[in-house]
């Protein structure tokens, strides 16, 4: 399954959490991602294209864009996301689209997890990083 190797993933440092706003139309292509990262798109949607496939992001659906994909993505329905970035030693070249059975504890997940970027103190990045696996966690688990 796909999906293993989420489940092997190791996590060398997170790089960034954005909370973005994306009017209707608005898209992009990306060549050769040069980070993982988690998408919650909790307001609207976005559809992701890669391999001749479509993926979905939206308030039921978690898209993960691995390191080293060739994607396209457009904004359908307007509204905001957050997208966690990270840094792995393993490159992928397939978008997952997941679908969340409980979307108020992955969208806390995400919360937390931007909050604490803001804390600064010396035990952040091990507890945005906890947040991050515990995002993997919740949305893999059956």
């Amino acid at each position: 399954m796909k999906t293993d190797i989420l489940t092997n993933l190791i996590i060398n440092k997170i790089i960034s959490i954005s909370n973005i706003y994306t009017e209707k139309g608005r898209g992009a292509k990306r060549i050769n991602r040069p980070y993982w990262a988690i998408a919650l798109k909790y307001e609207g949607e976005t559809v992701y294209e890669n391999g001749g496939k479509a993926y979905l992001s939206n308030a039921n659906h978690l898209a993960i864009l691995p390191k080293g994909c060739n994607y396209e993505w457009n904004c359908i329905k307007p509204g905001r996301y957050y997208i966690i970035e990270f840094d792995c030693d393993c490159n992928f070249d397939t978008i997952f689209s997941i679908p969340i059975s409980n979307y108020e504890k992955v969208l806390q997940l995400f919360k937390s997890c931007e909050y604490k970027r803001t804390l600064k103190n010396p035990v952040y990045k091990i507890a945005m990083l906890k947040d991050v696996y515990d995002i993997l966690f919740t949305v893999l688990s059956p």
